[in-house]
């Protein structure tokens, strides 16, 4: 009897249940709904009783429903889900799944539904692509025999297109009139193997079957026809009849001994083959079924004459393997078979026998489980991952390096399942492929997944696998092989990250960046052309100007874009784009230059294009001044792209320079590798000089300016220039009176006048006169170089100082030279000019501001002591692993406690104390100058190191340049590392080390 309280619980659990819940009577009238089932229908409850049941479901299906709630009353509820269509107030369709029971108590039918209308749209997309991309021919076919569709594998295999097969029916295709006849019967499934009719009259065999599918009212709507390609398998089994057929007779000539025993007489008689086996002639032997037994070895003795007679108290044909002894001692292997002839009243008369020898079969045998036995070490031993596993997931076997790689022994491997392992996202990604290879539709396929090891690290691995098949194709196991990738997936993310942010470089310059291909279509532009014309990027990616911007904005240069791609040269010009009121326009300062790929064909056309509107509309004393600043505005723009790509090269040469440093310290000095080693250091060297030369464009490497007399310096440079000349070349050195100081580093004032030491040798091939002069002016210093060498062009002079613009040829120049003059020059406060004509020669005069300090001497650093004087606590910070992992090596190598962290978050978070923190400037995340004031809130006697290819954090720069914190300039040695930490720990606790450690 149900209470109140019953009838209130019940009815809170019927509008708790998530899913939609109904309930009618046996006629059809709706009693209620819960929540759900309203909002499924998107009625109120009033206006659900008020409709009969039969109008809430689609017109189509209403009878099937009828038929299925008889069955529900009949049977009191149904076992399985029941598919139908309702139709919501708003007049869409539902596709729903409808579970009903019938109380016994009440007669209400109660039914659970729920919404399958997403699986039902997601199931037949995949249908439709599995019919078009399957590997065997698919058609549906209408009740009378028409294709309604088919896919190209069918068409290949007929011969015919898809037009002209959906013309036909399939009864014409075949051979066998079963297959009409079995459509127009409307038989429920057809499988049968039958020839087609193919258009060129090739012969075709093909197994065909048909499956007929029905609506909901079951009636017939369509077959769906597989026509799997058996035109192969009968020309092999062809073959293989044939080739048995000369097996037959070839073992019908082959030599094999037979021999005879008469029972009753005890009389055996030999053939020639099996005398020649055994050994012996005709006089040797005493013709008996004795001295048959006698030739086998002893072991074997019993054997073979139990099994003989066996055989013939049995009355059935016998084989057996066994030994012989020959006369000489040799042991053979026998492979004898034999059969039992009766007389007329059902006796064992006569055993007719062959022996064949098999010694040699068998000695193959043996090399045969020998090489299983290898196979077995190759297996355990492999490098790769590899495992065996049955159908039903369960191990079968398993190799070491399968365990490493998961992280997890043998034992633990076997308690669980190879797919349990799989990242939760990737563990459904192969069950669509290992349902081809047990449907026989491939044999072997390949797929990345990520595996989650023991500790909870993450692997990257690419899956391999084969299904292994017995005797009758019939399938056995899994071969599964497992490569880890982790490495190259993070070398992957490595670069594209790389790529992002040589994107950002393009998309925060000023100017307008623009690539198109051949055809003039878009493949790339930046943030700046999306302002200036009102387009996304992705709207104008893939079409041409025509498609994309209105005519009057649109810039009409696809003749230089022809020309520039034809000749592969770059072309400057001015551009001129209206304003979108048509009422103003902008002037554009345009360069364009071919992009090549990777086998030196053009395959791109690049547009660069500087906004000079305003230099435009300035006066015309301005000109020169607006020009200037277009040169340094490209000059930025391909400065910053400079700087990043040095930035990751230095890292890169790090990792290098480091263990160039190892192994030359491991190995002797008259070990053969030594050279190799030493070589691989020096182009490391040349290559760091490069990359100094990009910063130093850039105005990204870090510095260290100190108080210098240019007169002294260029005196000390001279026995350098000398060497730099050639002996036809005179060089003049004239140094002013009352110089003031400058404030610059020494080096790159150095390779300053090195580079135009060099330019002026090159203008001067036939020789000549190289002057340079330094002279004091008004707070300052101007160094002139002027040589008497050919002389520029004004479009080369114009370009001079622009990077990797050279007009030398291919292989002898950068084209860095004077961009690196340029950056070190306005870096350190000065300004360069050029003044030069063809055949006048040219004149470079410099001029740097000086400064009231006093000249100190240089001091040489110390190189480093074998040993770290005193223990220290050192914490490595460097988002680079492999940068990270040299530096601690050599941390480590010199004595130090190292730990490290791959960021500033990592650092913080795992902090521990420390002596020293060595960090990276720029990286991800938190800088390397944020991580080390919160490391000295935590820690203020922490001494801090700071280590980059070159920095955008003003602070760490200009605390470097004014040579107030430590700094290690990559790529740095063992040397210039040590050295940082050794004068940090050597500080002032509390302060900051006052050295800048550089390479």
């Amino acid at each position: 009897m149900s209470t109140p309280q019953n009838i209130d619980r019940e009815q809170r659990l019927f509008e708790l249940v998530r899913d939609p819940l109904f309930v009618r009577t046996a006629d059809g009238r709706v009693l209620g709904a819960n929540k759900a089932g309203l909002e499924l229908l998107g009625m109120t409850e009033a206006e659900l009783i008020s409709r009969p049941y039969s109008e809430l479901l689609h017109p189509d299906d209403r009878e099937a429903t009828e038929r299925e709630v008889a069955d529900v009353l009949a049977h009191g509820g149904t076992p399985t889900p029941f598919r139908v269509r309702v139709m919501r107030s708003d007049g869409e369709m539902r596709w729903v799944e409808v579970q009903s029971t019938v109380d016994g108590v009440s007669g209400l039918i109660y039914s659970v539904v729920h919404d399958v209308t997403d699986r039902e749209e997601t199931f037949m997309d995949r249908l439709a692509g599995a019919f078009r991309d399957a590997p065997l021919g698919m058609a549906l076919v209408a009740p009378a025999g028409a294709f309604l569709r088919v896919n190209s594998t069918l068409c290949r295999l007929v011969g015919r297109t898809e037009q002209e097969l959906l013309a036909e029916a399939l009864p014409d295709l075949v051979e066998d009139e079963r297959v009409g006849q079995a459509l127009r019967d409307g038989e429920a499934s057809v499988q049968i193997e039958t020839p087609m009719r193919h258009r060129a009259g090739r012969p075709v065999v093909a197994l065909v079957s048909a499956t007929l599918v029905r609506d909901i009212r079951g009636e017939a709507q369509y077959y769906v026809c597989q026509v799997l390609d058996m035109t192969e398998r009968y020309e092999a089994q062809a073959d293989l009849a044939a080739n048995e057929a000369k097996l037959a007779e070839a073992q019908q000539i082959a030599r094999m001994g037979s021999w005879e025993w008469e029972i009753a007489s005890d009389r055996v008689t030999w053939s020639d083959e099996l005398y020649r086996i055994y050994g012996v002639t005709a006089d040797d032997e005493q013709g008996s079924y004795g001295s048959y037994l006698d030739k086998v070895h002893a072991d074997d003795r019993a054997r073979v004459g139990r099994v003989i007679e066996t055989a013939v108290t049995e009355r059935r044909p016998w084989s057996l393997d066994y030994r012989i002894v020959r006369p000489d001692g040799e042991l053979r292997m026998i492979h004898a078979r034999g059969e039992v002839v009766l007389d007329e009243n059902g006796r064992p008369s006569v055993v007719h026998g062959t022996c064949q020898d098999v010694t040699e079969s068998h000695r193959v045998e043996d090399q045969l489980r020998a090489a299983e036995q290898l196979f077995r070490r190759a297996f355990d031993d492999a490098p790769i991952g590899m495992a065996l596993i049955d159908l039903d997931g369960r191990w079968l076997r398993l190799n070491r390096s399968l365990c490493q790689m998961l992280g997890r022994s043998e034992q633990q491997l076997r308690t669980t399942e190879l797919n349990e392992l799989s990242h939760p996202e990737d563990r459904r990604l192969d069950r669509p492929l290992i349902k081809e290879l047990l449907a026989g539709r491939r044999r072997s396929f390949a797929i990345e997944k990520r595996y989650l090891r023991a500790d909870g690290t993450m692997v990257h691995a690419l899956v391999h696998i084969s299904l292994m098949h017995g005797d009758g194709e019939r399938p056995l196991y899994f071969l599964c092989q497992l490569v880890d990738i982790t490495e190259r997936r993070r070398a992957e993310a490595e670069r594209r990250a790389s790529e992002e942010r040589l994107q950002a470089i393009i998309d925060n310059s000023p100017a307008l960046i623009i690539v198109k291909d051949l055809q003039h279509r878009y493949l790339l532009v930046n943030r700046r052309w999306e302002e200036l014309f009102g387009v996304r990027a992705d709207q104008a990616v893939g079409r041409t100007a025509e498609e994309t911007l209105p005519a009057s904005r649109r810039p009409d240069h696809l003749d230089i874009d022809d020309r520039v791609a034809e000749n592969g040269e770059p072309y400057e010009a001015m551009m001129v784009i209206p304003e979108p009121d048509g009422e103003d326009e902008r002037t554009f300062l345009m360069v364009k230059f071919p992009l090549r790929d990777v086998d030196g064909d053009v395959s791109a056309v690049v547009t660069i294009a500087t906004d000079i509107t305003e230099r435009r509309r300035s006066a015309e004393e301005r000109a020169e001044l607006e020009h200037r600043l277009a040169q340094a505005q490209r000059l930025e723009s391909v400065g910053q792209l400079a700087g990043g790509v040095a930035h990751d090269f230095n890292n890169l040469l790090s990792v290098i320079l480091t263990c160039v440093g190892f192994a030359t310290r491991e190995l002797p000095a008259d070990h053969p590798v030594r050279d190799d080693v030493e070589e691989i250091g020096r182009a490391a060297d040349r290559a760091a000089a490069l990359t100094r030369q990009l910063l130093m464009f850039s105005r990204r490497e870090v510095v260290k300016p100190e108080v210098l007399d240019v007169g002294g310096l260029l005196r000390d440079l001279e026995r350098l220039l000398n060497r730099t000349l050639s002996e036809r070349i005179a060089l003049r050195i004239t140094v002013g009176p009352g110089l003031l100081p400058v404030l610059a580093d020494r080096a790159q004032l150095e390779q300053v006048l090195v580079n135009l030491a060099v330019n002026a040798r090159d203008a001067m091939p036939d020789g000549g006169t190289l002057s340079i002069a330094v002279a004091g002016v008004p707070d300052g210093v101007r160094i002139t170089v002027v040589d008497d060498g050919t002389g520029m062009l004004e479009e080369v002079r114009d370009r001079a100082f622009e990077p990797f613009f050279t007009t030398k040829d291919p292989g002898q120049g950068t084209g860095l030279g004077l961009a690196t003059v340029h950056g070190i020059v306005t870096d350190s406060g000065g300004t360069v000019d050029i003044d030069s004509a063809p055949g006048r020669g040219t004149s470079v005069t410099i001029f740097l501001p000086g400064c009231r300090e006093e000249i100190r001497s240089p001091e040489l650093p110390a190189e480093p002591a074998a040993h770290a004087p005193a223990a220290a606590r050192v914490l490595v910070v460097e988002d680079q692993e492999p940068v990270r992992r040299q530096a601690c090596r050599i941390l480590t190598a010199h004595g130090y406690e190292v730990t490290e962290a791959p960021g500033g978050e990592e650092a913080l978070a795992a902090w521990q104390a420390i002596d020293v923190l060595v960090t990276d400037v720029v990286m991800p995340g938190m800088t390397g100058q944020q991580l080390a004031q919160q490391a000295i809130d935590r820690n203020p006697d922490l001494r801090v190191v700071y280590m980059s290819g070159h920095t955008e954090d003003v602070l760490v720069r200009n605390g470097a340049r004014a040579r107030n914190l430590a700094f290690v300039q990559k790529p740095f040695t063992r040397a210039t590392l040590l050295r940082a930490v050794e004068d940090a720990l050597a500080a002032a606790p509390g302060g900051w080390a006052e050295v800048v450690a550089e390479r």
